[in-house]
């Protein structure tokens, strides 16, 4: 059996993903300090009076609006043909 440890595809795949893993991983130092300091109550006084509050809700818009973009762009399609005769 062929290993894939020599694959050249995966060799340069290995290396793309240790370069974004290792960007998402700066990006993240960089942005979290200043993350946990938003006052979101301040920021969005009409959706709640507290962090928790207004945390759940930008939550649960955020569920929805990925859902709907889910739902407005997969197309479905049948893989099999159904059968004609039906066994029991």
């Amino acid at each position: 059996m062929l290993g894939l440890v020599g694959c050249p595809v995966l060799v340069v795949l290995r290396g793309f993903l240790c370069s974004w893993r290792q960007w998402t991983l700066n990006s993240k130092s960089l942005i979290a300090p200043y993350r946990g300091n938003i006052s979101l109550p301040k920021q969005f006084p009409f959706l709640g009076h507290t962090q928790l509050e207004v945390l759940s809700l930008l939550s649960g818009l955020l569920l929805l609006l990925t859902h709907g973009v889910t739902v407005c762009t997969v197309r479905e399609r049948v893989l099999m043909e159904p059968s004609k005769s039906v066994a029991l």
